[in-house]
This record gives structure tokens, C-alpha cells and sequence, in this order.
């Protein structure tokens, strides 16, 4: 994403366009969902300090929802959802079945393999 306003940085173009963008929903009332890219890593759950240009990203919003999975991706496969900042919420994780033939997620049940990831995101909190 770019803006036509020219910046000395990307970190100032980030910043201003997330900021329009939180405007935008003020005015209109209405919920935004942004997309970011992570910085690359092996392994592990992503951490707000993962968000590519994360400061202004970190900053300007109200709610931050991750995905993360430990499979290596089969055609349908257990994603797991946690809010990793939330704005008069606490946190939690919700588990999605996605399938990645149609691109489609759907509720799933929690698997029994994530009872360990599930304790230990407990005692982050």
C-alpha cells in the first residue's frame, strides 16, 4: 500500500495511512480490517513486534488478531486465532478449520494437540 503524499519514510508512510484509515471509521462508524505482513522468522507464534513497520501499526490499532498454525500446511488443516492486543478485551483464541482449496475458513474444534499451546498462551497472559 502507498499513499500519493510524498514521505521521507516508509515508516511515515505507514503511519499516515493507517491513521487515515482510523479516521475513515470514526466518521463512518464502521469496523476496519487491516492485512500486514509479519517479519520473516522461523518458528514460533507471531508477537506484535513481528508486524512489518509494527510502531505505527501497534499504535493506531484498536484490536490485533494473529493466525498461526504448526502444521505444514495439508489442504485442510487447524489454524489457530488469538488476539494478541485487544481494546476493552481480553484476550483469548478461537480455533478455524481452513481449507486451502477453496480458501475457506470455518469454525473448527479445538485440536488436542493444542492443549500445551493453550496453557502456555494462559500463562502469558
Amino acid at each position: 500500500m502507498s499513499s500519493r503524499k510524498k514521505h521521507n519514510s516508509r515508516h511515515l508512510e505507514i503511519s499516515y495511512i493507517v491513521n487515515q484509515f482510523k479516521q475513515l471509521a470514526k466518521q463512518l462508524n464502521i469496523p476496519l480490517l487491516y492485512a500486514s505482513q509479519l517479519v520473516k522468522k522461523i518458528g514460533g507464534r507471531p508477537k506484535l513486534e513481528d508486524l512489518k513497520e509494527s510502531g505505527d501499526i501497534r499504535t493506531h490499532t484498536d484490536n490485533i488478531l494473529f493466525l498461526y498454525t504448526q502444521d505444514s500446511a495439508p489442504a485442510v488443516y487447524t489454524v489457530e486465532c488469538f488476539l494478541a492486543k485487544g481494546k476493552e478485551q481480553e484476550r483469548f483464541s478461537l480455533w478455524l478449520e481452513f481449507n486451502g482449496h477453496y480458501q475457506e475458513f470455518k469454525e473448527g474444534l479445538e485440536p488436542e494437540k493444542t492443549t500445551v499451546l493453550k496453557k502456555a498462551w494462559k500463562e502469558r497472559i
